[in-house]
């Protein structure tokens, strides 16, 4: 899961890519990847990896 608070959505709503870096969890290893926040479904694809 992942959370945001108030400060970070504006942020994010006028970004154009959110940038992950993350743990697998089965070998350990770094993930890196982007999520575009560019068109209109990107505030909602943002609100639904902040949901539970």
């Amino acid at each position: 899961m992942v959370a945001f608070n108030a400060d970070i959505m504006p942020l994010l709503q006028n970004g154009t890519t959110l940038k992950i870096n993350a743990v697998a969890v089965d070998s350990g290893q770094p993930i890196s990847f982007a999520i575009s926040l560019n068109g209109g479904g990107a505030p909602a694809r943002t609100a639904e990896l902040s949901a539970d």
